[in-house]
């Protein structure tokens, strides 16, 4: 995109609840204003515009991103992100947008919990921390409208999770999917969540970011894979062709079972399909850059799904206490047969 820096100024006046203008790229502010933007409301950060307001551009923008990317990988949970290179006049500016989080909450890598007030960006102390954090426990990103609209639902699709849940496919179908939390109604329009997105749309990247399972095969010495590829698609169809190509590629070993032998998979194909499931369903969507990814290594099988262990859930307790991310994905995959019950996981 092309910009003389007169229109600049006009699209971006000066700093706001929702724009901060800085000429370098400092590790510190940049994770504050993501920060305080993903609490919030969202917002835009560009570098390369002097505090007077005139462009003076970046140098080396490809460097500049990286380091951007660098900072924000060690905050912690910053959210949706995009940067993009804007040319203003001569000179090339980065725009670094943020989206609002929707579950859970951001922190810049020294532990601050900020909120954007004005053009500042707060730290949250006391009451107004507490009252941050309860609201945020109870919202789901899973039941967040997206920009697809119901009539972009796969009609195959929408008839098979009916037939799931046993509902009719007349008319009553909208209401019940906007019951379950498929489908909501944002500024008067039926739109798709992200579970609806997940479900319903053959392409589920409408729903942003990496929605699809990355697989990577290594053999026995070599630090890279000699093959990589993805499996995208609905999230159910996800787990049904992750399994199917998991247990072709991981082949079968033999075993005498009294005076026979027979062949068995290497492993089972309903532990697989199980992992892939939870992996799927349980992730979180609003790590936007990352994917579900599949390790083949000639010695073991390891699956890892995006996001952290959901409160109160920790390793030292994970046998004796249960937190779901999402609830209206895995209950889906419950009802289309591809995953078990709550709590069989280990």
């Amino acid at each position: 995109m092309l910009l003389s820096e007169d229109e600049f100024k006009r699209e971006f006046p000066g700093e706001s609840d929702h724009l901060e203008l800085k000429q370098g790229v400092s590790v510190s502010r940049i994770q504050e204003a993501v920060v305080a933007f993903s609490n919030t409301d969202g917002g835009v950060y560009i570098v390369g515009v002097a505090p007077d307001g005139h462009v003076v551009g970046v140098s080396q923008p490809g460097e500049k991103a990286k380091d951007i990317h660098q900072a924000l990988r060690d905050a912690r949970n910053p959210g949706r992100y995009d940067v993009h290179e804007l040319v203003v006049g001569d000179d090339t500016v980065l725009v670094l947008a943020v989206a609002r989080r929707h579950e859970g909450f951001a922190q810049t890598s020294g532990g601050a919990v900020l909120a954007r007030r004005g053009a500042s960006n707060v730290a949250l102390l006391g009451d107004d921390l507490s009252r941050f954090l309860s609201r945020r426990s109870f919202q789901r990103f899973e039941l967040t409208p997206i920009s697809a609209g119901l009539d972009r639902a796969d009609p195959a699709l929408m008839a098979r999770l009916a037939a799931a849940y046993g509902w009719p496919t007349d008319d009553e179908l909208p209401a019940r999917l906007e019951e379950e939390g498929f489908v909501t109604t944002d500024g008067g329009r039926q739109v798709l969540t992200v579970a609806g997105g997940l479900l319903l749309l053959t392409d589920p990247r409408a729903v942003g970011g990496r929605p699809y399972i990355d697989i990577r095969r290594y053999t026995a010495d070599d630090p890279d894979p000699d093959r990589t590829w993805q499996i995208a698609g609905p999230a159910d169809a996800q787990v049904e062709q992750a399994t199917k190509a998991l247990v072709d590629e991981l082949g079968s070993v033999s075993a005498i079972v009294g005076a026979q032998r027979v062949e068995m998979p290497r492993i089972p194909p309903r532990v697989i399909r199980e992992a892939i499931a939870n992996a799927v369903a349980h992730r979180s969507y609003e790590h936007a850059g990352t994917a579900v990814r599949v390790e083949i290594h000639p010695s073991h099988l390891t699956i890892t799904s995006p996001g952290g262990l959901p409160e109160p859930v920790t390793l030292d307790n994970l046998r004796f206490q249960q937190s779901a991310r999402n609830d209206r994905l895995p209950g889906a995959l419950r009802r289309l047969g591809l995953a078990e019950d709550l709590g069989k996981g280990i």
